[in-house]
């Protein structure tokens, strides 16, 4: 709502307007006599819709008329016309400013709504950037906080697992020396119960350094380097040779093995569990048989280890890499459910996959991927 002293300064802008286009239009009048006589006015209509709106231009308008007729449309000193062609030039004059007037009126409008625009947009903006500028701070602080709990969880089961082992070793060596001291005096039932008291001492310890070692994966950084993945096969079989010449094993790795970006003792921890797996899952009577290979792809390496194992329902293949998770009875094939959880885990803490592909019967392909070196 504009106020009575706006509303006079934007009706005398059109007075004023009206009396510099009459005083550039009387300048000239020398050598444009009755031609154009109102076409300097027009000039004065566009500035009064511009600045003042509808109610200034409609008084230029008029206003300019009316000083035209008088001043420069002959005949002079009057405002009748005399000519046809004069009423139509005046004519156009009207219909011209009325169309300059509605333009201009209605290009200001225009640009007002994009200020007003603008302006919440930008207040918007304003707004919007604040708000992240907190949402930013408090994920900082939840992260914090998260990553704090996380490292005291940890922390917690960590303790509690070592704290758990203690238990477990005197159940063990109990049960053993019972077993060695009371034999003769323990019926065939009674040492059934001590083996088995001793069995389930052994796989609770070895579950509690799965978890160990598991929790020790997930905590500790990973620095990655260039790594010989021909050294990393080799200590990988060395460690398991044992179990693999136990199980009559025959273990093939095809060369060549290129170097790949990764952590030695954790890719030796992969390989280790896979080829102990291959070895370990197999129909009962039947010799395994591993095979180790390695591809490129682009800049990717990837290393199979291939069995001739008792194979996976594709159903499973992602789900054996959850952490207790078996497909079998702990009778048929002892473990614990957690290695291909490490193997998993360690090969994304370094940037690489694995995965399987397997059908049952058919034996498994189990393969890890890394950047090469």
């Amino acid at each position: 709502m504009h106020s009575p002293r706006s509303r006079a300064g934007r009706y005398a802008v059109a007075l004023v307007s009206v009396a510099v286009a009459f005083f550039f239009r009387y300048a000239c009048d020398g050598w444009l006599g009755s031609r154009s006589a109102l076409d300097f006015f027009l000039a004065a209509t566009a500035v009064s819709a511009w600045i003042g709106g509808a109610g200034p231009a409609a008084l230029s308008i008029v206003v300019s008329t009316v000083v035209g007729l008088w001043f420069f449309v002959p005949p002079r000193h009057t405002i009748f016309i005399g000519d046809v062609v004069d009423l139509i030039e005046t004519a156009s004059f009207v219909f011209a400013g009325s169309a300059i007037s509605y333009l201009a009126c209605a290009m200001k409008r225009r640009q007002e709504e994009l200020g007003h625009e603008i302006e919440e947009r930008r207040r918007m903006e304003k707004e919007l950037q604040f708000l992240n500028t907190r949402l930013e701070e408090r994920v900082d602080q939840r992260t914090v906080d998260l990553r704090r709990a996380l490292q005291e969880l940890e922390a917690y089961a960590y303790s509690i697992a070592h704290n758990l082992r203690g238990p477990l070793r005197g159940m063990a060596g109990l049960s053993e020396v019972l077993m060695d001291e009371e034999r003769r005096n323990l019926s065939f039932e009674g040492q059934d119960h001590l083996r088995r008291i001793r069995e389930s001492a052994r796989r609770m310890d070895e579950l509690i350094l799965g978890l160990l070692d598991y929790s020790r994966v997930s905590r500790e950084d990973i620095p990655k380097q260039r790594v010989a993945l021909k050294d990393v096969v080799d200590e990988a079989i060395r460690r398991r040779r044992d179990d693999l010449q136990m199980r009559k094993a025959d273990v093939v790795v095809e060369e060549p093995l290129p170097d790949v970006l990764g952590h030695r003792d954790a890719l030796v921890q992969v390989l280790s569990h896979l080829i102990s797996n291959a070895a370990k899952f197999v129909a009962p009577g039947v010799d395994p048989h591993i095979r180790i290979r390695a591809e490129r792809r682009d800049a990717i390496i990837r290393l199979w280890i291939e069995d001739n194992g008792i194979g996976i329902d594709p159903v499973y293949h992602d789900r054996v890499f959850g952490v207790f998770e078996r497909l079998h009875k702990q009778e048929e094939y002892p473990g614990t459910g957690i290695g291909l959880a490490i193997v998993r885990k360690c090969m994304e803490r370094m940037g690489g996959h694995a995965a399987v592909q397997s059908e049952v019967g058919k034996g498994s392909r189990f393969w890890i991927e890394a950047p090469a070196a």
